[in-house]
């Protein structure tokens, strides 16, 4: 919101196109070894060994993250070398070389304090997890509130400055974390192969969210952008940042809440000595038990909040994020039904990590932002035409289809659950 007051409503779709290329760099990590550092650390009961998962962590996302960048700047340079349009062209925010590589540094070490305030929670620390979490929220904002008066100091436009101080202070951050675990995590790694091992299964779950999603929400931004203007973008936009009010709430209860404690639950059933038969029906029952209390204690309250949204109307969006396109309500409500089923489909998406079905995982992700992506560039091609309510119904029937496949992929876990490395 900040930024869109300081430097027009258009910068709201273009931070979200930054925010998505840290995420394609940095998520590769956060997606897939965040949830697996929860699982571990939450499975370990010796203080030494969850330690252990953590720095080994922090090193392996590290590696993840770079090679993800040198993997898209090959591409990126195949393509120019291929004499096709620069990439760059068609993603306008990297137009700027400042942003680009600060875009890029941010990426690299984003994922750091994710994975730690995963094993912070699972150890039973919250509360350095809500001390950092304040610290770069409250470093963020401070740094684009002050952007304008830094103007003439600078000479860069208020389009470039306000992202680039924000990017900054992220790194003020996620920099020094990430030399303090990874300077105590060569040794580790290289004679406590199990729990490098165990983690390395979490990685095909990670490249499919890590890369999938942000790739998919860039083409989607991109063909709206085409086909709509900025403008509306930045109104789809301010949407989807008013259901992340309660989207981010849900993710991170399921995360440092829930995944935990389905994780402790099938692994209390797994330490009893029984039957496979009763093994499974231990792991189901006390599986759909946490479900069902993630279903009471969060989806529904979701429903609640974004139903008094859609309540509402779209109109007050007018004055929060300053916008020149006001979505009719039929959008507004379709896309955050839309995210109230994404929701849904994040607390099966949790069961699944416990019970260890990351190849599942992968092959699932594809039915959600990747469908969605998918059917907008259909229905584009089709009618040579695209509005708001062809993308609102393209994001609702996508999630539609991820709730339903992760239903059916919940139950074939509890009933067919795969071999797991444990630490």
């Amino acid at each position: 919101m900040a930024l869109s007051h300081i430097s027009g409503p258009a910068t709201i779709a273009r931070w979200a196109q930054l925010s998505s290329l840290i995420d394609l760099t940095s998520a590769v990590a956060c997606a897939g070894l965040s949830p697996g550092v929860t699982v571990l650390v939450a499975r370990a009961s010796n203080l030494d060994v969850q330690s252990m998962i953590l720095r080994t962590s922090v090193m392996l996302g590290l590696a993840c993250s770079a090679l993800t960048l040198a993997g898209m700047i090959g591409v990126a340079t195949m393509v120019d070398f291929a004499g096709f349009q620069n990439v760059g062209a068609h993603i306008q925010v990297l137009n700027d070389p400042t942003l680009r590589w600060t875009v890029f540094l941010v990426g690299i070490f984003a994922a750091t304090p994710v994975l730690a305030m995963q094993a912070w929670q699972s150890q039973g620390n919250p509360k350095r997890s809500c001390w950092l979490t304040l610290a770069g929220s409250t470093m963020t904002v401070t740094a684009a509130v002050m952007s304008p008066y830094l103007l003439d100091a600078t000479g860069l436009r208020i389009g470039t400055l306000a992202p680039l101080m924000v990017l900054l202070a992220a790194m003020t951050i996620s920099v020094p974390l990430t030399v303090w675990y990874s300077s105590q995590s060569w040794r580790p790694m290289m004679h406590n192969s199990g729990q490098f091992k165990a983690l390395l299964t979490f990685l095909p779950a990670g490249l499919s969210i890590g890369l999938l999603s942000p790739l998919s929400l860039i083409a989607a931004r991109e063909l709206m952008g085409v086909a709509l203007g900025w403008d509306a973008v930045a109104s789809v936009q301010a949407i989807w940042r008013c259901a992340d009010w309660v989207a981010a709430f849900v993710s991170g209860m399921l995360s440092l809440v829930f995944l935990p404690r389905m994780s402790r639950a099938i692994s209390a059933c797994k330490s009893e000595r029984e039957s496979e038969l009763g093994l499974k029906r231990g792991s189901a029952h006390a599986l759909w038990r946490e479900i069902g209390a993630a279903i009471r204690w969060l989806w529904i309250p979701a429903a609640v909040i974004l139903g008094a949204m859609i309540w509402a109307g779209p109109q007050w969006l007018v004055g929060l994020f300053g916008l020149s396109v006001v979505p009719e309500p039929a959008v507004f409500s379709t896309f955050l039904v839309g995210e109230w089923l994404r929701m849904g489909s994040w607390i099966l998406l949790y069961g699944l990590f416990a019970t260890g079905s990351q190849r599942v995982i992968a092959v699932g992700e594809l039915c959600s932002l990747p469908l969605f992506a998918v059917l907008l560039w259909f229905v584009w091609l089709l009618r040579a035409k695209l509005s708001l309510q062809d993308a609102a119904w393209a994001y609702f029937v996508a999630y539609v289809g991820y709730l339903v496949f992760n239903c059916w992929a919940i139950r074939r876990a509890l009933y067919n659950q795969p071999d797991e490395f444990t630490p």
